[in-house]
């Protein structure tokens, strides 16, 4: 019987960073999106407040 050889360093390969890094830039951007969502909603409402959304 044979064993698979195990990897002896545990720290992130080269490839997960940039990876990582992307992933956060994503998040960042869907929350400037809402919040920019948010704040044309608040004009609007103050602009049409009797207006059923």
């Amino acid at each position: 019987m044979t064993t698979l050889p195990m990897q002896t360093s545990h720290a992130p390969s080269a490839w997960s960073v940039p990876s990582v890094s992307r992933v956060l830039a994503f998040i960042a951007a869907a929350f400037e999106v809402m919040e920019e969502a948010q704040e044309l909603s608040r004009e609007a409402h103050k602009r049409y407040p009797f207006v059923a959304w």
